[in-house]
């Protein structure tokens, strides 16, 4: 190819992808999703129950997130005091769901 025909070729491929990220104005329709958001309840009934929050499993790319996560969740319990007895069970390092239902029930979260 000579000069002139790869400059052409060039330009017509950028004109294409020029146009391939030209987007209109266009209204969406609204998702459907529910429009009252309630942030606790009215009646709240689990006043008395106890409460242990404990790691979630991490990601091979964010290592320490799932005790960030949970210790954010701790924190977040207490001060909204939804429940009277919170635990942070972020020490216990096994995140298999039989180990954390054992310790749960023994517990008595």
């Amino acid at each position: 190819m000579n000069r002139t025909s790869r400059i052409a070729w060039l330009t017509v491929l950028m004109f294409l992808l020029a146009g391939c990220t030209y987007q209109r104005q266009a209204e969406l329709p609204p998702p459907g999703l529910p429009e009252q958001i309630y942030v606790s309840p009215q009646l709240n009934d689990y006043r008395q129950s106890r409460v242990g929050v404990f790691t979630f499993s991490e990601l091979s790319y964010a290592p320490g997130m799932g005790r960030a996560a949970a210790e954010s969740i701790y924190r977040e319990l207490l001060r909204k005091r939804v429940f009277t007895n919170v635990t942070d069970e972020a020490a216990f390092s096994n995140t298999y769901a039989v180990s954390i239902i054992d310790l749960a029930r023994s517990k008595g979260y």
